[in-house]
């Protein structure tokens, strides 16, 4: 395997581009040719976690709440077509829209979504290392929250003036 810089980040490319993430990569849906179903991701989740006590996450993004939808609701559903036949490599061969049936989505909440709702929001950090490198980007983005309040106040005592 070779590092790959990909926008300024370092990757190490596996067969046909599965990213290595250091520990490798990952639990895949290896089972399953029609994308993943709720029991899939039970199964995974409890692989990854047999005690069920570890944060669970997308994007490091916290899933703040999950519903069931139609599948065309909020955009045609994506699920990926698997050839189980390269399993446990790569194994995506492309991808299919769907706009009937049902889904599952999981709605995230990070901390941008969470200081835009309140830019006064409590902040925690677990460690002085992580206080170091968050710090300056949660702060940024309460000043910029608070700037496009402060616009759009602006802009709605300008109406009222009207």
């Amino acid at each position: 395997m070779k590092p790959v810089a990909v926008n300024g980040r370092l990757w190490m490319m596996l067969p046909r581009g599965i990213r290595w993430n250091g520990k490798g990569p990952g639990i895949l849906n290896r089972a399953r040719v029609d994308g993943m179903k709720t029991k899939d991701l039970i199964r995974l989740l409890q692989e990854a976690d047999p005690k069920g006590e570890t944060e669970v996450c997308v994007d490091n993004a916290d899933i703040y709440f999950v519903e069931r939808l139609e599948a065309y609701w909020d955009g045609r559903l994506q699920v990926l077509i698997r050839n189980p036949d390269k399993a446990p490599y790569y194994n995506v061969e492309g991808v299919r829209f769907l706009s009937r049936g049902e889904k599952v989505r999981l709605n995230l909440l990070s901390f941008e979504d969470v200081l835009l709702n309140d830019p006064d929001a409590r902040v925690e950090y677990d460690s002085k290392a992580t206080r170091k490198r968050m710090e300056e980007q949660v702060e940024a983005r309460r000043a910029e929250v608070r700037r496009i309040l402060s616009e759009i106040e602006a802009e709605e005592k300008k109406t009222k003036v009207s």
